[in-house]
């Protein structure tokens, strides 16, 4: 007759391993409930799980170019508005220049044509023509030019 027995530690072994696996699974399961997406999403996936990783961090990188695109055309609306204003500023000086060169005054001493060569530099007024001097050990020279 043969007898067969079980002893109390394979008792107690299989028990703990099947608590241990029902922590386990309830674990997984109130992740899952919680977050809505898989606990583990190889496991359901299989080999496609490579692929939903790869498009999940393609779809934050595409989020932080949005952003980072949204940041640079701010930037760049205030750098036109700024620009726009240095126009205008600009044509408002020139406008007076013009006033003042126009002006009653005939001794003006504002600038009526400015002409930059390699030789000299030459301001020409009104009235008088002066030029401004270059070193002489300037590549530039060092000629005088009169300018009407």
């Amino acid at each position: 007759m043969a007898t067969n027995f079980i002893s109390s530690n394979s008792i107690s072994t299989t028990l703990r391993i099947s608590a241990s696996k029902s922590q386990v699974a309830m674990s997984k399961a109130i992740k899952e409930a919680t977050t809505g997406r898989l606990a583990d999403v190889g496991e359901g996936l299989g080999a496609l799980a490579g692929r939903d990783v790869t498009l999940r961090a393609e779809l934050l990188d595409m989020g932080k170019l949005v952003d980072t695109n949204a940041l640079v055309g701010a930037r760049l609306d205030v750098a036109q508005e700024r620009i726009s204003q240095l126009i205008d500023t600009a044509q408002s000086f020139q406008k007076d220049l013009l006033a003042a060169r126009n002006s009653a005054n005939p001794r003006s001493r504002l600038p009526s044509r400015i002409s930059i060569s390699p030789s000299s530099m030459c301001v020409t007024t009104p009235r008088m023509a002066t030029a401004v001097l270059l070193p002489k050990n300037s590549s530039w020279g060092t000629s005088l030019t009169r300018s009407r």
